[in-house]
């Protein structure tokens, strides 16, 4: 009988986030992804590491491989610094962002701290256009993801009688549709707009997964609730601006534009991180008959094991999904009950590595959420020497304590393999 193993790499880039993972049976590897890919530590360290994924992911393949799936959480520096590098290394066949609108895209580049000048913009502007243009980009599918809170999937998805579900045994199967993407620009390579608006864009079913046969599935969650923050005026005003960009044909048009919108969201936001964390893009990676089987092998490593070799902690693990969280926000028990009704028990039930929000950051935590998450490895992916943000945060650190908490920064990597 062909064992299949599956494999998750929370690799050390300092302050910031770069997971990727691998399924492979005992003669090949089938299916490869990644999760962010950034950090704001040196960016020497995501170079070293998209070296190590290739040669650990591909071996010798000459040529550029391909990543079957690349996952951009949110539009963090700390979390996207990387994806040019990856790009022009690696073909990707999807890549998966989450939909948000103009206005809300455009609150997080001011939050950034983004200039109108800067060619960065053009990613806020319009994400796919922008990431297309990369030079010796290599993308077959761009999808977003809604968070429109009607994305509610059944409990599970639970398998059909016989244990199985449809599809051969390695077949790839993703539900979407082509929506009208009316509220982007169209951008040309320099990232200046060109009038106009894109006609449509591929986007995930509302509950859908990505399935890989009859074995595993990748399940996003979009959290971008910001109703409350948002008045109808305000929402009008921002309205008629977007429209003034979108129909902006010169580059001081655009900048006159964009200016007149970032004074206009400093009036009714201020200056604070939530909205561009809020949009965070959550992901369940796990088994579709059942999360509580195979015997996973933890390995903690540091970046000594080049030359000292691997030191492994073997523990068993009955839950072999992971829940990927970005800089997302679970501060409230509303918010981890929208999640928690999103996901489904069995699936939450059978997380047993979970990267902690936001690099362990007190704002978007909230006391027991630990223990209602019930984890067996907690991931806290940051520089806790950073001078700016001293992650993670001792609060947090102390409520994950029962539930394996693992540092991963610029020296120390966590690999988790299994069977499943």
């Amino acid at each position: 009988m062909t064992k299949t193993t599956f494999r998750y790499d929370f690799r050390p880039v300092g302050q910031g986030l770069f997971a990727s993972g691998q399924l492979y049976d005992d003669s090949e590897c089938k299916y490869r992804w990644v999760y962010d890919c950034g950090t704001t530590s040196s960016q020497h360290l995501v170079t070293r590491e998209l070296r190590a994924m290739k040669h650990q992911y591909f071996g010798e393949m000459r040529g550029k491989p391909t990543l079957d799936l690349v996952v951009l959480s949110h539009f963090d520096n700390d979390h996207i610094s990387g994806i040019a590098r990856l790009l022009a290394e690696y073909s990707i066949d999807v890549l998966l962002l989450p939909h948000v609108p103009l206005w809300q895209r455009l609150l997080a580049a001011f939050e950034e701290g983004v200039d109108t000048h800067q060619p960065e913009m053009g990613f806020f502007l319009n994400p796919t256009a922008y990431l297309r243009s990369i030079g010796g980009a290599a993308i077959n599918r761009i999808v977003s993801v809604r968070g429109d809170g009607e994305s509610v999937a059944p409990d599970g998805e639970a398998p059909n009688s016989n244990g199985q579900v449809e599809g051969a045994p390695w077949e790839v199967a993703m539900q979407t549709q082509l929506i009208d993407d009316s509220d982007d620009a169209l951008l040309s390579v320099d990232g200046t707009t060109t009038g106009g608006r894109s006609q449509a864009a591929e986007q995930m079913r509302a509950g859908a997964s990505i399935r890989v046969g009859n074995l595993w599935e990748f399940v996003p969650y979009n959290d971008v609730a910001l109703s409350s923050r948002v008045t109808k005026s305000f929402h009008d005003h921002v309205a008629l601006l977007c429209e003034r960009l979108l129909a902006a044909t010169t580059a001081i048009d655009r900048t006159a534009a964009l200016v007149e919108l970032k004074k206009t969201y400093d009036a009714q936001f201020g200056r604070s991180a939530i909205a561009r964390n809020i949009i965070s893009l959550f992901m369940y990676a796990g088994p579709i008959v059942s999360p509580r089987t195979g015997s996973p092998i933890v390995k903690v490593l540091s970046i000594a094991d080049y030359f000292l070799g691997a030191i492994e902690w073997r523990r068993w693990l009955d839950r072999t999904a992971c829940l990927y969280t970005g800089d997302g926000y679970l501060a409230t028990p509303r918010q981890l009950k929208h999640l928690s009704r999103h996901f489904g028990s069995r699936r939450l039930d059978g997380v047993g590595v979970l990267q902690v929000m936001h690099h362990g950051a007190r704002g978007n935590w909230h006391n027991g959420v630990a223990a209602k998450l019930k984890p067996a490895i907690s991931i806290f992916s940051s520089d806790p020497n950073h001078q700016g943000f001293g992650h993670p945060h001792a609060e947090v650190l102390r409520d994950f304590l029962p539930f394996g908490p693992v540092q991963v920064d610029k020296d120390r990597r966590l690999v988790v393999y299994g069977n499943c």
